[in-house]
């Protein structure tokens, strides 16, 4: 039996929408390919919208404008990495300041497999083709599944 996780893993995400279609970020990490939001943890002493601004800025080099929240997660969910944490994500409606500069692809998990680093690559999906199913975590399911039933 495993052990109870003993520490809190905040999550913080941005669900960008642009012209019908959500941003989606496909990463490897460890050797293992997985679909997810954009964003990433908080660190202590920084607020979930400085922290969105920061992961926006690392990961896409990306300005943004941070919206209403949308989900914070509502169930109890273990860490798919590190088991001995909980995880608890919240959700921002965000807008790019400058779309055309955020580097996307049209292939789903574009990685150079012939390199051992881990990996991210950004694409856009219709909102009419988005499935929960998709996404490799609960949360960003949850989320989705609520983000479908909106439209």
């Amino acid at each position: 039996m495993s052990e109870m996780p003993t520490e809190f893993n905040v999550r913080i995400y941005g669900l960008f929408i642009h012209e019908g279609s959500l941003l989606v970020s496909d990463e490897l990490l460890q050797g293992k390919p997985f679909t997810k939001l954009p964003g990433g943890g908080l660190e202590f002493g920084e607020s979930p919208i400085e922290c969105l601004h920061r992961e926006a800025d690392e990961e896409m080099g990306a300005k943004i404008t941070v919206g209403a929240p949308f989900y914070t997660t509502d169930e109890y969910i273990q860490s798919y990495f590190r088991p001995w944490q909980q995880v608890i994500c919240m959700y921002f409606n965000c807008q790019f300041q400058d779309v055309e500069r955020i580097k996307v692809s049209e292939q789903k998990m574009d990685f150079d497999y012939s390199l051992t680093k881990n990996q991210e690559s950004f694409r856009w999906v219709k909102l009419k083709d988005l499935k929960a199913e998709t996404f490799t975590f609960l949360s960003d399911q949850t989320a989705i599944n609520k983000l479908v039933a909106t439209f």
